[in-house]
């Protein structure tokens, strides 16, 4: 695909990026064939389009919720600021003081086991209609047994793709899902 520089007019080419890697708003995550790169030979500019960012933060909270490994501050953070949510807030809808919300997220204090799951559960609940490309079942998170993080641990790499789906019968929209065959190479 090519094009022509809104800046300088000079050749624009354009291709499809087989993995982009991204730390959204604190989660890694790996977008696979779906981030377009521009680029500008003569300006030398460079321009990346994430296609459905919205469906992306969503995509990304829900898979993260997930993963049964506990949530570090920047990944409650980042629940939190998906979910649309001042930390006053989320302290209310789970039952804590402000000031708790402000040491998880810091990581000064871990995350209690009974709040975690009441997090994961309110993003499952309130995002999954906004990612239906990634299966939420919140019974899963209820059964869920949650792996404490150690310190050397590295974070949890989120492998997502942007796919057409049909959301209802006349329409089709972009949407992410987990990426399978990523997920598979990473863990083995």
């Amino acid at each position: 695909m090519s094009g022509r520089c809104e800046t300088c007019g000079g050749d624009l080419t354009r291709e499809i990026l087989e993995n982009y890697e991204d730390t959204l708003m604190g989660i890694p995550v790996v977008l696979y064939k779906s981030v377009m790169q521009s680029a500008c030979i003569p300006c030398q500019d460079i321009e990346t389009t994430i296609p459905n960012m919205n469906g992306l933060i969503s995509a990304t909270a829900v898979a993260r919720i997930k993963a049964p490994i506990k949530l570090r501050g920047v990944e409650i953070r980042f629940l939190r600021k998906a979910l649309g949510v001042s930390s006053k807030k989320l302290a209310e809808l789970l039952g804590v003081r402000d000031e708790t919300v402000s040491r998880w997220e810091n990581g000064k204090e871990p995350i209690g086991p009974t709040s975690e799951k009441l997090l994961r559960l309110l993003v499952g609940l309130e995002l999954s209609p906004h990612a239906p490309g990634i299966d939420f079942d919140e019974r899963e998170i209820g059964q869920m047994s949650i792996k404490a993080v150690q310190s050397s641990d590295k974070p949890v790499v989120l492998f997502l793709e942007c796919v057409a789906m049909r959301v209802d019968r006349k329409k089709r929209e972009e949407v992410w899902e987990e990426n399978e065959k990523q997920l598979v190479s990473a863990s083995g």
